[in-house]
């Protein structure tokens, strides 16, 4: 929806801001005054807010808004009178509206006031404040007595500011909870332009959520950039029934009049999964971009507690969109720790199935069928997923198939930082280069009584056939 509001421009130089309308006509010639009308976009009458409460106006002489605004203005109501326009004079006028008190000329702005708009070149959130309401802005620039009246006087606002929604994809096991929201950086907003200057540090917003149902946790209310997102790193900390939650969410994008929102479990520590989407329109979804939480190397679920590293990401689940990097919110991690372990404890025993060369969690559970005891006889088997006891949701250990090794080979040769994440972590290296004595066992069985063993050595590695009562490494892996 939208609301006219009308802004009667009378007279503009300090000098005669005094002056009634009979004394701008007899004593002031050269000077005219126009009738102003601003079309505020969709949301002014927002369903539940109050009327907007907080008018503000600032005029300079010339293109640009530079210097000390001629007149600043804020009043409670869209109609500002007694101001004199020069004739032939270039102006640019700046307008603020949000559900703030007024200052009053002199006096010191309102401690309720959510948005410092003393300097529109400069708009900001008011030190400490968490908005709970949007506010508009706009400009008009304009030649008086050349450009067309008509055009100049239609004044469009907009949002000044981003939108951000964070929503709870999951039901949550209390009604107490809160969230607290730790953006990296703030900025200013100059209404001439909209450009956007960072102006401090870290700054926390929280909200209550007194519900156990999925749903909005909280809405929130940014400066940031317009014509391209404003892109940070933020953190997530949900506390549910006293159990608290963190988590780290990187390359999130906030743009003037648009909305983001936040789609996760926040109260789940192992749920990777964060989805993001950018709206041109507050009320209309559009340009939707879906942003995983993980990229390879990552530690996981994070660097805080971390069970794993990510070494693959699956590209053909549903979030892919084709781009360059697949969206991370499915793949495989390997263990942090490692073994030392037999395939099988006793040569004689052939396993039936455990042949797949792509599927070790497949293989795993073959073994698992296999009518013997995995704890007593399949020792490598049995490491991997008595992991599983401790193992947090959506996570199930298991012995890799040979090419689940390959593909751990080629992120362990590609990523030279792979072994500092895990040995950072309390972890155990990968096998070192050239130790032929360091192989690993896959869960893929190949010829009578033999399995199939990686070697860890560049470039390629060497797969070999090894009899399934040696002693080699053994390392487990899950998808997530």
């Amino acid at each position: 929806m939208k609301s006219k509001i009308l802004l009667i421009l009378a007279s503009f130089a300090v000098i005669l801001a005094s002056c009634n309308k009979e004394e701008v006509g007899m004593q002031n010639e050269g000077l005219t005054t126009k009738s102003f009308t601003l079309n505020v976009g969709d949301g002014i009458q927002t369903r539940g807010h109050a009327e907007l409460s907080r008018y503000v106006m600032e005029i300079y002489e010339g293109t640009t808004a530079a210097g000390t605004p001629a007149v600043h203005k804020e009043q409670a109501t869209g109609t500002f009178t007694n101001v004199v326009l020069k004739d032939k004079q270039a102006y640019t006028v700046l307008f603020w509206a949000d559900y703030g008190t007024p200052t009053v000329s002199g006096e010191t702005p309102s401690v309720s006031n959510e948005y410092d708009a003393t300097d529109l070149k400069a708009a900001r959130i008011v030190a400490g404040k968490q908005p709970n309401f949007e506010a508009y802005a706009g400009a008009s620039k304009f030649t008086v007595g050349t450009d067309d009246e008509a055009a100049y006087t239609q004044v469009a606002l907009t949002h000044a500011v981003a939108q951000v929604q964070f929503k709870q994809t999951e039901a949550l096991v209390s009604n107490d909870n809160t969230l607290v929201v730790k953006y990296p950086e703030s900025y200013s907003l100059n209404v001439d332009g909209m450009g956007t200057t960072k102006i401090g540090g870290e700054v926390s917003h929280s909200f209550i959520y007194g519900n156990t149902a999925s749903g909005v946790l909280g809405t929130d209310y940014l400066i940031a950039s317009t014509t391209t997102s404003t892109v940070m790193s933020i953190s997530t900390e949900m506390t549910s029934g006293g159990v608290i939650t963190t988590k780290e969410s990187s390359n999130i994008p906030f743009r003037r009049n648009w909305r983001t929102t936040l789609w996760s479990a926040y109260s789940d520590l192992y749920s990777s999964t964060l989805t993001v989407t950018n709206d041109s329109a507050w009320e209309t979804p559009d340009n939707n971009v879906s942003f995983g939480k993980w990229t390879i190397g990552s530690l996981y679920p994070n660097a805080t507690n971390p069970i794993g590293i990510v070494f693959w990401l699956d590209s053909t689940d549903s979030s892919y969109e084709g781009g360059a990097t697949p969206k991370g919110l499915k793949g495989k991690i390997v263990s942090l720790d490692e073994a030392d372990a037999q395939w099988c404890n006793d040569g004689n025993i052939v396993v039936g199935g455990a042949t797949s060369e792509t599927d070790g969690a497949a293989n795993t559970t073959d073994v698992q069928n296999s009518g013997y005891s995995v704890t007593t006889v399949f020792p490598a088997v049995a490491w991997c997923v008595a992991k599983n006891a401790t193992a947090p949701k959506g996570i199930y250990w298991y012995l890799p198939a040979i090419d689940e090794m390959t593909t751990l080979f080629k992120w362990w040769t590609a990523d030279s930082n792979g072994n500092n994440s895990i040995i950072a972590s309390s972890g155990v290296p990968l096998a070192t280069p050239f130790n032929y004595n360091l192989r690993y066992w896959s869960s893929t069985t190949d010829f009578f009584l033999t399995s199939l063993t990686f070697l860890f050595i560049n470039p390629e590695g060497i797969r070999n056939e090894s009899p399934i009562t040696l002693t080699y490494r053994v390392r487990a892996i899950s998808t997530f």
